[in-house]
């Protein structure tokens, strides 16, 4: 050390650094939301937003006080507990953790005009000047793990309300597992007194990079919810321009222009069906399929090797088998009538019939009947 000069000791002093805390009002911006429903949904991704940042500066603090075995000044701790109350032992557990720097030999008094012109504060504050050290364990473990439920917290409200951000946009399990890695540092707790290491987690690279990357995209995330809100809000999910339009044909397509889409369409596609160009055009099947487009087009179904089937062949042939019996039926008996002598009392009688002619008789008959029973078509 040189001559006039003084070493001056880091550990036990007190710190004092601001805290980013949420603005008491909201962007103006907000106001010229559509909706209500927006108008929340901005202010809630707005406050995740700012105190997540907060909360990822707050543990790089608390990692560099641990590391230089720094204490918490008055001021500061009443801000971190103001806007955090679950972080009320981060006080208690850089207290505990504080070393007490002692003078170099002869020199104290040198050192105290020092840090009196230089405003160090060393010792414990008027709040931790009665704890009990020993009960440092319990308190830094609940205060690591309400830093991570914290930070878990506000990252999934981002997730859910799909703010227009990559980073947030990505599946829960990255998002868990990059906080999971942010919080972890390495400690003692089986002797009487815990040992964390706040040198590793600070170095490491997991730290370096994480933090840098949530930093930058929060920082991204606010400005871009002060200036354009409803871009910020913008769904993953927002339906393209085409399929907007669409939905708008759907609505009142005119037959003309349903006439001319599904003509297009059967021009790439002549095996379409009218389901596919119903959804494809934006309207409805029973309007494809009343197109004069649909009801000219070509049949594309291939022809089956089996011979085609004659219809109405049972019927006609049933009536020829019924008009041949009812033929043979008159013919005996005509034939059984003239054999008894009807013949002989003078009656006329009409000469007998051929087979063949019995049944064009019959079938004359028949058809006239058929004629008789028709129906009338309504005019």
């Amino acid at each position: 050390m040189q001559s006039g000069l003084i070493e001056v000791p880091l550990g036990g002093g007190q710190v004092r650094f601001p805290v980013p805390v949420r603005p008491p009002t909201y962007p103006p911006t907000f106001r010229d939301l559509a909706t209500a429903v927006e108008r929340t949904r901005a202010k809630d991704a707005w406050n995740a937003a700012l105190r997540l940042k907060a909360l990822v500066e707050l543990w790089v603090r608390f990692l560099t006080c641990g590391t230089l075995r720094w204490r918490l000044a008055e001021e500061t701790e009443a801000v971190v507990t103001g806007e955090f109350p679950e972080l009320d032992t981060l006080g208690t557990v850089l207290n505990a953790l504080a070393t007490q720097a002692d003078a170099p030999a002869g020199r104290g008094d040198e050192l105290a005009g020092v840090e009196r012109l230089c405003g160090i504060v060393r010792g414990p504050t008027q709040r931790h000047l009665h704890d009990r050290l020993q009960n440092v364990g319990p308190a830094a473990l609940y205060l690591l793990r309400a830093f991570q439920k914290l930070m878990l917290t506000e990252a999934g409200c981002l997730h859910r309300l799909d703010v227009n951000s990559d980073h947030f946009r990505r599946p829960w399990e990255v998002l868990r597992s990059e906080v999971e890695l942010l919080t972890r540092i390495d400690g003692d707790w089986s002797g009487d007194e815990v040992v964390l290491g706040f040198g590793g987690a600070l170095r490491s690279p997991d730290l370096l990079r994480v933090s840098g990357t949530w930093r930058t995209a929060l920082t991204e995330l606010t400005e871009l919810l002060q200036r354009y809100p409803a871009t910020a809000l913008a769904r993953g999910d927002t339906p393209s321009p085409a399929s907007a339009n669409a939905r708008r044909r759907k609505a009142g397509m005119s037959r003309d222009e349903a006439n001319r889409c599904t003509a297009e369409y059967l021009r790439q596609d002549p095996t379409a069906k009218s389901g596919e160009i119903a959804k494809a055009i934006g309207c409805s099947g029973g309007l494809v399929r009343g197109t004069l487009a649909w009801r000219s087009r070509k049949p594309t179904a291939p022809k089956s090797s089996a011979p085609p089937r004659r219809r109405g062949v049972g019927k006609a042939v049933g009536l020829d088998i019924g008009l041949e019996i009812e033929a043979e039926r008159r013919f005996k008996d005509q034939k059984d009538f003239i054999e008894a002598g009807g013949g002989d009392e003078g009656l006329e009688c009409e000469p007998p019939l051929s087979r063949e002619d019995e049944l064009e008789r019959l079938e004359r008959e028949q058809k006239r009947d058929m004629r008789q029973r028709r129906v009338p078509r309504r005019p």
